[in-house]
């Protein structure tokens, strides 16, 4: 009977110290879970939301075709951060106009000839902020811009457009005061169609006349290329 007794306690202290080596297994298990969803959700990229003001890109009144004249081109791009808890910089940016009335209806955007292509300015965007950037360029006729489509400006007549958007989106967190940058920068194309080119400043059209919203070519690939 005594030695019964003194068994006891030895086996209650091993099943309670296997019961607690359980919990904190699972306790453990739980904790790399958490972590590694909180890693992904830290690193997953930010949605950008843009969109052309207006669906218009305004063209300076040529006053002839002779000299060749320039090609002053004007249009703001809108910029807004859906996000709650990261900014995002979209950078190293080219905007490429493509004329899709002139290509194949079936073809996507990508492949519609290139009326002018420049440079645009940086989009940075805080959390849940809106922002606008104006792009302002004038271009050599014949040589920036194809003479076919400074004819049909000069004429009066519109162009049917996609505007293609390529640059360098980069998310950055502040997590215990210091920056976390997502990737460091991740290639990331928008078309924004259809876009209207025209002679005007488009001041009027644009207060009545919805922005045209841009995709985001890794969600509609097979649409706009």
């Amino acid at each position: 009977m005594d030695d019964g007794s003194k068994l006891q306690p030895t086996a209650r202290f091993r099943w309670l110290n296997l019961a607690r080596c359980t919990v904190a297994s699972v306790v453990t298990v739980l904790a790399v879970v958490v972590i590694a969803r909180a890693v992904v959700v830290l690193l997953r990229p930010e949605k950008l939301r843009l969109s052309v003001a207006g669906g218009r890109v305004s063209v300076s009144r040529m006053p002839a075709m002779k000299p060749l004249p320039r090609v002053n081109m004007s249009f703001v791009l809108r910029a807004f951060n859906p996000s709650g808890r990261a900014s995002i910089e979209y950078t190293g940016i080219t905007v490429a106009l493509r004329a899709i009335d002139d290509g194949d209806a079936a073809s996507p955007a990508a492949a519609a000839p290139i009326i002018a292509q420049f440079p645009f300015p940086d989009v940075p965007v805080a959390q849940q902020v809106a922002h606008e950037a104006a792009a302002r360029v004038s271009l050599a006729a014949a040589e920036d811009v194809p003479l076919r489509y400074v004819k049909a400006l000069f004429d009066g007549r519109g162009i049917s457009a996609a505007i293609q958007v390529d640059g360098f989106l980069t998310t950055r967190m502040e997590i215990d005061g210091r920056i976390s940058r997502s990737n460091g920068g991740v290639a990331t194309t928008f078309y924004c169609l259809p876009v209207t080119i025209a002679v005007g400043d488009g001041d009027d059209d644009e207060s009545r006349t919805r922005d045209t919203w841009c995709l985001d070519k890794s969600d509609v690939p097979a649409f706009v290329g």
